[in-house]
């Protein structure tokens, strides 16, 4: 009984450490122009009509879901562009980029590097 009232005593004199201070909380602000959404390590699927036609792999994903809504792409990025059947056909690589959902637009920077279905590569710098 002793040991009971014991633990007792213990577990009531520690629960006031284990609360969380939601003004404390609550006072966490971000910048303004903070992403909505970042991850890293990513692969994403593209699909039109249930087919995957497209994956995109990233070191890192940011994207923002205010006007005007867009996503970062960083660390490295690749694009493999898929034929009906799932194969592999053409290749897009490179450091950063930019996609604009609105404007169907994907742009991609530094170290850019396109191989297509016949083999054929573009690089640019």
């Amino acid at each position: 009984m002793k040991h009971l009232f014991a633990a007792i005593v213990l577990l009531v004199l520690a629960m006031p450490a284990c609360k969380n201070d939601l003004d404390n909380v609550a006072a966490l602000e971000l910048p303004q122009d903070a992403p909505d959404r970042v991850t890293s390590q990513a692969e994403y699927l593209f699909t039109d009509s249930g087919r995957v036609r497209n994956k995109l792999r990233a070191g890192r994903i940011a994207e923002w879901t205010t006007e005007p809504k867009h996503t970062e792409l960083s660390e490295g990025l690749e694009l493999v562009f898929l034929d009906s059947i799932g194969n592999a056909t053409s290749v897009l690589k490179a450091r950063r980029g930019t996609i604009r959902p609105k404007e169907h637009l994907m742009e991609v920077y530094e170290e850019v590097v396109f191989v297509n279905a016949k083999g054929e590569r573009l690089d640019t710098e």
